[in-house]
């Protein structure tokens, strides 16, 4: 029994010590969570490493912590330079319905335009292949679809798609009583490196964008026009 308490103690004190957006980023005064349902409320609660170093897949650093990025997701990207920008946009998409069984909406293009599904294989032979032979061309091509600015959700992709283009994930949103909404942002990169999540370049390096309907959004690294905003056809 006291072995069994034991672990239960230890796995209790794992669990809540585990950084994760969601008690790790204070929600701005005023404001509250856009949805805490489905994939948002997985995303939020997804491991990360808050004041580390983001590596490249050669184990070298990402010089930029709390100047580009202030946090980066806890998982294993590889040994090959493989996990760019979009790669982690559709890790992020992937890794939810592959937690969720959705597996029949594990799918997606490659640059070719040739569909390739989820087949019960172990997700990370999957995800490796959609590395190898997706990019932003066919993320944008094919697998998302546009949205206007102020609809955005925990999710949607600022996208543009080119060779190489670039993709930064919508990690959270919050909104206040009147309608303004705020958002989060995490990238990748070339060469291949662990997905971090941004700081606002403009605002005090602070980890929250303000929505703006006609103002471009000004990344440490892209910047994007506002028609840029899309979101997987799923």
């Amino acid at each position: 029994m006291k072995k069994l308490l034991y672990l239960f103690l230890f796995t209790t004190f794992y669990l809540h010590s585990q950084q994760t957006i969601s008690n790790t980023f204070d929600i701005p005064y005023g404001y509250k969570r856009l949805d805490t349902s489905g994939y948002a409320n997985w995303i939020i609660n997804q491991p990360i490493k808050l004041n580390e170093n983001v590596y490249y897949y050669n184990k070298k650093v990402k010089h930029g912590l709390n100047t580009i990025y202030i946090a980066k997701f806890d998982y294993d990207i590889g040994n090959r330079n493989l996990h760019h920008c979009a790669d982690a946009v559709i890790y992020n998409n992937a890794k939810y319905l592959y937690d969720s069984k959705q597996f029949k909406k594990l799918s997606y293009h490659f640059t070719n335009g040739e569909v390739y599904k989820f087949n019960h294989s172990s997700f990370i032979k999957y995800i490796t292949q959609v590395w190898i032979y997706a990019g932003t061309w066919s993320l944008e091509k094919y697998d998302t679809i546009p949205v206007d600015i102020k609809d955005i959700q925990t999710g949607d992709v600022f996208l543009e798609g080119g060779f190489p283009g670039h993709a930064i994930s919508v990690v959270d949103v919050v909104i206040n009583k009147h309608g303004h909404k705020k958002y989060m942002l995490a990238q990748s990169y070339m060469p291949a490196q662990e997905q971090q999540i941004l700081l606002n370049p403009i605002k005090n390096k602070n980890v929250w964008y303000d929505l703006h309907l006609s103002k471009d959004i000004v990344t440490p690294q892209y910047t994007f026009s506002v028609n840029k905003l899309r979101r997987f056809k799923k």
